[in-house]
């Protein structure tokens, strides 16, 4: 097996078929086969091997989708890399999954301390720039299209075994200190078939997707389901609220995948008529407030479909009656085991609270080289989630609070520790807590409380921009 062969098979049934439109750009499903083809040929010329670990420091680009499938078919390791993480944050994640391999923008690569960046991975081979690397290309890096011009347009996947990892990504937890959740060829796939049977999603769909694809959600949601499926993904850079809008009416999309600020944007400023080839939306990564989903259906007369997952588990959950189900997260997927345990640990009745117990088929290995904290939350076949929730007598599960020391602003995970380790790099700080507060788009938002050191006279915003 190979998580790639879910996308293969769509170059080998409908090879004309589009598989991916970027920028007034359209890929059929057998150039992006050739394509992937090509990088998974280049990267083996560069000595990239089966579970070797690539790291993509890459916004949403064909470029991304290119290499992603091409690290797949060659057996090695993906660590998709969130594009917003400060330079240290990046150099942490290369060292501590030993990347030998990295592929970023070169817009994003000239403005990092490169020199440095390397020296912290000693690992560290190559590095792959996409979009305005060329012959002038950055010193000892390789520009991407040379090297898919260099390679073969044909390349047999790598057969893996169900428990080889495929994909490392990254999440950080109350400590602060990212932890690289490894998730199997088996688990992938088991979730991405899933998903595509859940959400419904046909070859004649055309799927948006403004979120990104280095996060699980957009990966295992929506990318690979699309694909996998036999639809065609419209994929952006960005959300942006103007061209998603003219996107959903030109490229008549059918299904979207948000998170609720998302929604709750398109909600102020879309027209009924401008989402109605669309039928089917759905909303994960953050609570959808119930008021939000109401007033959706009101004004759209479509429902958004909520679902609940994690990094370690891919999908979770699935609403498929929101309707007379709001505020529901839904019932878990075939295959899927929850249980709500109280605070002894034994299971919860329904309808009362406890922490979110999940067993499943896309359940991670466990986290990259720390045993400790993977033995810490994988027990006796079960992950404990440090979410708080309840379960009612007809399976359907709703998320009411959270055990983990974390803010949730529009779908990002903040988590405290992280901001105040900031704050107390600056000279005049002498304490700092920071915490969440409600916020009407994004849900929450961050807070600081601050003591200055004694003398100090520093206003809030020279802090902000600090953190900044």
């Amino acid at each position: 097996m190979n998580l790639a062969n879910l996308v293969e098979q769509g170059a080998r049934l409908c090879p004309d078929q589009p598989a991916l439109h970027f920028e007034g750009e359209t890929f059929s499903y057998r150039q992006l086969g050739e394509a992937s083809s090509r990088a998974a040929n280049g990267f083996a010329g560069l000595g990239i091997g089966r579970g070797d670990r690539v790291a993509l420091w890459l916004p949403n680009t064909v470029a991304f989708v290119i290499a992603y499938l091409g690290v797949h078919k060659l057996g090695a390791v993906a660590v998709t890399i969130n594009t917003a993480l400060t330079a240290e944050e990046l150099g942490f994640i290369l060292n501590d999954c030993g990347a030998r391999l990295f592929l970023t923008t070169a817009a994003m690569y000239c403005a990092l301390p490169a020199a440095e960046l390397i020296a912290a991975a000693p690992e560290l081979q190559h590095v792959v720039l996409i979009e305005g690397a060329g012959e002038d290309t950055e010193e000892g890096a390789i520009a991407f299209a040379d090297l898919l011009r260099r390679g073969a347009a044909t390349f047999c996947c790598a057969e893996m075994a169900s428990d080889d990892p495929a994909l490392i990504l990254y999440t950080s937890g109350t400590t602060g200190f990212p932890k690289g959740a490894v998730l199997a060829h088996g688990a992938a796939i088991a979730a991405v078939e899933t998903a595509v049977a859940a959400f419904g999603i046909a070859p004649g769909d055309r799927v948006l997707l403004p979120l990104a694809t280095f996060h699980s959600f957009g990966q295992t949601a929506a990318l690979l389901p699309a694909l996998a499926a036999g639809a065609t993904l419209l994929l952006h850079r960005q959300f942006e609220l103007q061209p998603v809008l003219r996107a959903i009416e030109e490229q008549k999309a059918t299904v979207f995948f948000g998170v609720p600020t998302l929604y709750i944007l398109l909600q102020s400023h879309a027209a009924p008529a401008q989402l109605q080839s669309v039928r089917r939306f759905f909303s994960a990564g953050a609570p959808l407030p119930v008021a939000v989903a109401h007033q959706w259906y009101t004004t759209f007369k479509v429902p958004i479909h909520e679902g609940y997952g994690l990094t370690e588990i891919f999908l979770g959950t699935f609403n498929a009656d929101p309707i007379s189900r709001p505020g529901s997260v839904g019932r878990p997927l075939p295959g899927v085991r929850i249980r709500i345990a109280d605070a002894t640990g034994a299971s919860a009745r329904p309808g009362e609270a406890g922490e979110v117990l999940i067993a499943t088929p896309s359940m991670m290995l466990g986290y990259w080289r720390r045993p400790d904290e993977s033995a810490a939350v994988l027990r006796n076949g079960w992950l404990h989630t440090g979410d708080m929730g309840r379960m009612d007598e007809d399976g359907y599960l709703t998320i009411v609070d959270r055990l983990k020391d974390m803010v949730n602003v529009g779908g990002v995970k903040v988590y405290p520790s992280e901001v105040e380790h900031v704050l107390y790099q600056h000279p005049a700080v002498a304490e700092a807590a920071v915490y969440g507060i409600p916020e009407a788009v994004l849900g929450e938002q961050v807070q600081a409380s601050v003591v200055l050191k004694a003398g100090a006279d520093v206003p809030p915003q020279a802090l902000i921009a600090f953190c900044r």
